[in-house]
């Protein structure tokens, strides 16, 4: 699922915001009910998420990144952390 702010295609851009390419076999976003007024918002905590029939599937867990605080940034995974559904790792 994609969340967007705007109805239309969905954009490649730049590090800076600059429009580099259309994504092609995306759906467009044909739904636009977001609002600027937080008190017109729902929050959920992720159980309560799941308790409307949403990501039933999916778990809150660390993932084990090395360092991920800044300055050191690093999201690399320690030797020995299991890379289940991580390819190219």
């Amino acid at each position: 699922m994609l969340v967007t702010e705007k109805i239309g295609p969905i954009w490649l851009v730049s590090a800076q915001g600059e429009k580099i390419a259309a994504l092609g076999g995306t759906p467009p976003v044909y739904w636009q009910g977001q609002t600027d007024d937080r008190s017109k918002w729902t929050f959920y905590t992720f159980a309560g998420w799941q308790g409307i029939g949403e990501d039933l599937q999916s778990v809150v867990q660390n993932p084990g990144f090395a360092n991920p605080a800044y300055p050191a940034d690093d999201f690399s995974l320690p030797k020995g952390v299991a890379r289940c559904g991580i390819r190219g790792v």
